[in-house]
């Protein structure tokens, strides 16, 4: 790890920093933190801010956590015992930053960096899922994707990392260029581009404009020919490409060849080797995300037999189509980590294949962050939800009123239920209803915090 004179020359390096030393230390330095919840013994605690909390009002937590040394701001600098360091610095979140920079400079590892509308969580999870008996691999944790975030991934680096695994998320402009300066990715992927983020983008032309800063310092650029968003990057870039496709000719085409609720089949073709892999995962889209994972790890210098291998050790991650069953045995698929048009109507998909041979119930909330277009969507996805054959549509939200007003147009005629919030009443009606071998799709943007409805409903496996 890095010691006292390495941290502070970092930090030095930039001069809006202005970084003091109030007090050195002599003791060993065993990695960063940004959270006094955690094992702070000898680790470099830095006092960040962040929309909910003040990592200044918790420096004494740190130093009674054992922390080494502390980062903090100029304005609140504590005093400590004999052998606990301090730094003061003008910017807490810019020092974060610009060490996790120097970490990456120093060691330098291979950066892979994944954004996109949809997708990138699950990406990143099936990519590190097929690397890691290949490579030394660092992976940023649940969806550590932002100024802080990103950072946080990069400092786990250590001199025998190879791969760091970087997801960068935006709900504004300028968001990947940052994190793109910060983490300097030379594999990125934008997965897709689709209707998400408008509140903070303005449109799906301002969501494609953004995500595509993620190839600014890529050397190979992974691109999914089948979105039109990104194949318009396809054509611009000038690096290295690969090419991904369910439809088309690609360095990389798989299709679904069978879903059922415990397994996914694909077969196809990577870089010229053909064959066919199951996954213990559910949902046709996730097609995808395999082909952005092997896009990716062709590109980090994996064998496509390799990856073929790997292929069936994927599994589902939290909240992302995530199989739970209940005490009354029927079955929950939860997607309760991010909603946008797209991925709802990929729900859907999901769900027609399956009516055929099951009872299916559908539990929506928000899909968040869609500016003054958010009743227009809820409206038409409403609509598409009616014209499937429910046994009960149960939707909670600010979009209630205009998503009931879609079903209603469909012509929808068993149960709807609409409220503007989660109460655990609804838990109580919509248990009453489930029988054995039903299935219910619960999806919504992740502020919902639906998992508060599974737990509810008496989860065997959640």
């Amino acid at each position: 790890m890095l010691n006292f004179d390495q941290i502070y020359n970092a930090l030095n390096s930039e001069k809006s920093l202005d970084p003091k030393i109030v007090k050195p230390t002599l003791r060993d330095i065993k990695g960063f933190s940004t959270d006094t919840r955690e094992d702070l013994t000898n680790k470099t605690f830095f006092a960040i801010k962040g929309d909910t909390f003040d990592g200044s009002d918790f420096l004494l937590d740190a130093i009674k956590k054992d922390a080494s040394l502390l980062v903090c701001p100029k304005t609140k600098t504590p005093n400590t015992i004999d052998d606990v360091g301090i730094i003061a610095v003008e910017d807490t979140i810019k020092a974060y930053q610009v060490l996790a920079s120097y970490v990456v400079e120093l060691y330098k590892p291979k950066i892979v960096g994944i954004t996109g509308s949809n997708g990138k969580s699950t990406s990143k999870a099936m990519l590190h899922t097929i690397v890691k008996k290949s490579f030394n691999c660092e992976v940023s944790e649940k969806s550590f994707n932002n100024h802080i975030g990103v950072p946080h991934t990069l400092l786990k680096t250590g001199k025998n990392t190879e791969v760091v695994i970087v997801e960068m998320g935006t709900n504004r402009k300028g968001d990947i260029e940052n994190l793109v300066q910060i983490a300097k990715p030379e594999i990125t992927v934008v997965t897709n581009v689709s209707n998400s983020h408008l509140k903070g983008l303005g449109s799906i032309s301002g969501v494609a404009k953004e995500k595509e800063q993620i190839y600014k310092t890529a050397k190979v650029g992974i691109f999914n020919l089948d979105n039109e968003w990104t194949k318009k990057m396809y054509n611009s870039f000038k690096g290295e490409k690969i090419t991904f496709s369910t439809k088309s000719d690609a360095d990389i085409v798989l299709k679904v060849s069978d879903m059922k609720m415990d397994y996914l089949d694909i077969s196809g073709s990577i870089f010229g080797i053909s064959n066919k892999a199951r996954l213990e995962i559910f949902g046709r889209h996730n097609v995808y995300n395999v082909l952005t994972a092997s896009g990716l790890a062709l590109a980090l210098g994996m064998e496509p037999s390799s990856i073929w291998n790997a292929l069936p050790e994927i599994k589902t991650i939290w909240g992302r189509n995530q199989k739970v069953l209940l005490k009354n045995k029927a079955t929950v698929i939860f997607d309760g980590y991010n909603s946008n048009p797209s991925s709802v109507m990929a729900l859907l998909e999901n769900a027609k294949i399956l009516s055929s041979n099951h009872r299916i119930f559908l539990f929506l909330a928000d899909m968040l962050e869609l500016g003054d277009k958010s009743n227009q969507f809820h409206k038409e996805i409403g609509q598409s939800c009616g014209k499937l054959p429910f046994e009960a549509i149960f939707f909670v939200g600010c979009g209630a009123k205009a998503f009931e007003t879609g079903v209603k147009d469909s012509g929808f005629k068993k149960s709807l239920v609409i409220f503007d919030s989660y109460k655990q009443d609804l838990a109580i009606r919509l248990e009453d209803m489930l029988k054995e071998g039903d299935i219910l799709f619960v999806k919504g943007s992740r502020g919902l915090k639906l998992e508060n409805l599974i737990y509810d409903l008496k989860p065997l496996n959640f």
